[in-house]
């Protein structure tokens, strides 16, 4: 096992600025998955740590040492990518056994760590096949396998999961995170899916337009999100965010926007009372918004009615689009009662639950 350590890591091609700046700490025997939006970075970022590409600036540590100048194949690490890496003319014993014999291994030892590898992932009846004959789990679990039979210190992941089915994904997944059980190396996986983030990660590292926005587990993220960002990146469905203002009325603190008005006496921040008559955004989860009608305490001041406009109907829980005013919401609402366009639906609104960010910044209000 081995830690990682970037250190302000920047890198252009010609005027366009890839990274600007990038410091990350990945802890020895880490899952952290680095995500976000095409174009941001994190493949080059992936391509800089494994020696595929130089950065212009700042230093790569692995196990300690500084690795900016070590070739690729010295640098203990074993890149996945999304495309397999397969040779084709190869069988799958081959392809697992090419780069050990480069190290001139002798055939006792590659065969061990083939055998070894491919009963770790269950292969071993494809042995035999090339990869034309494997469909595209088995051809993933094969580049696994390349990487593995080099015992790393560190395993990189390049979006490995982009060209399977959604349930091969699944699949995939669950057989990466055993995988990390089992061996409790570090590794590094780079994915634009916030759903592949969510569900493998230790920690996260969210970057934008070469830019690190916030780095954290995936329950910080989701529930303390850095900026606006963040919280539109992380959770599915989106959350809603609601331009709007928090004021006092009668000793008692509320937020309003056109169409929508929340009680916050729950909420003792300082730093939100601060924002008195200021415009803030207000970020609510659609699993944050319960339908009135199954609610066994009712909650008047946090009571938004809406009209529907449109229903997604994904089995246990039903999406509903509405607006309230000139402000849109969706909500995921437990089914129980069929709701049609055009219905009037109440709305509670979790106020514990409830982010705000200031609207100049976009960034976060600190709330306990």
């Amino acid at each position: 096992m081995a830690g990682v350590s970037l250190q302000t890591i920047s890198k252009s091609f010609g005027d366009n600025t890839i990274l600007k700046g990038i410091d990350v700490q990945v802890h020895s025997g880490e899952f952290m998955v680095i995500v976000g939006p095409s174009g941001c970075g994190k493949s080059t970022l992936l391509r800089i740590i494994a020696g595929l590409e130089t950065p212009d600036g700042g230093d790569v540590i692995i196990d300690g040492e500084r690795k900016n100048d070590t070739d690729p194949s010295k640098r203990e690490v074993a890149m996945v990518f999304q495309n397999y890496a397969l040779y084709p003319t190869m069988t799958v014993y081959e392809n697992l056994a090419f780069s050990q014999r480069i190290r001139k291994r002798g055939p006792n030892e590659i065969d061990r760590r083939v055998m070894e590898s491919s009963k770790m992932l269950k292969i071993e009846e494809l042995l035999d096949r090339k990869p034309k004959e494997l469909s595209g789990g088995q051809r993933q679990r094969v580049a696994l396998g390349r990487a593995l039979v080099r015992k790393p210190k560190v395993f990189l992941f390049d979006e490995p999961l982009s060209n399977l089915d959604a349930k091969l994904r699944q699949e995939m997944r669950l057989e990466i995170k055993k995988l990390h059980t089992q061996l409790g190396t570090t590794m590094i996986y780079v994915t634009h899916d916030q759903t592949e983030a969510m569900t493998m990660a230790d920690r996260i590292c969210l970057m934008n337009d070469g830019n690190i926005e916030q780095i954290g587990t995936p329950e910080e993220l989701y529930n303390k999100p850095a900026n606006t960002f963040v919280a539109t990146f992380i959770g599915m469905p989106p959350i809603n965010l609601i331009d709007g203002q928090v004021c006092m009325e009668n000793g008692s603190t509320f937020f309003t926007s056109d169409g929508v008005r929340i009680n916050l006496d729950k909420i003792k921040d300082s730093e939100l009372l601060k924002n008195l008559d200021k415009h803030v955004i207000l970020g609510i989860r659609p699993e944050d918004l319960h339908d009135n009608y199954f609610a066994e305490i009712k909650d008047p001041e946090n009571t938004i009615t809406c009209k529907v406009d449109l229903v997604e109907n994904l089995g246990s829980v039903a999406l509903v689009h509405c607006h309230s005013g000139n402000t849109q919401l969706s909500a995921s609402l437990k089914t129980g009662k069929t709701i049609f366009p055009g219905d009037s639906i109440d709305l509670i609104a979790d106020v514990n639950s409830l982010q705000f960010f200031y609207k100049e910044t976009r960034g976060r209000i600190c709330q306990n």
